[in-house]
């Protein structure tokens, strides 16, 4: 899944979603998400960064 705003050309939107997949593959969790602060891929935490717990089951 891939959150954008609706200033995005659909063609961006998609060639994000790719990148992210293929670079997931590099990830042990496999999963990934485009951090705006670092301006990258990068891997999805699997713990909550706030504190609240985990959020999230370990993937396989």
């Amino acid at each position: 899944m891939l959150a954008t705003s609706t200033g995005v050309r659909p063609s961006q939107a998609i060639s994000t979603a790719r990148a992210m997949a293929r670079t997931a593959w590099s990830y042990q969790s496999r999963l990934a998400f485009f951090d705006q602060q670092l301006g990258h891929i990068a891997e999805l935490p699997l713990e909550d960064s706030s504190g609240h717990g985990q959020w999230m089951a370990t993937a396989y």
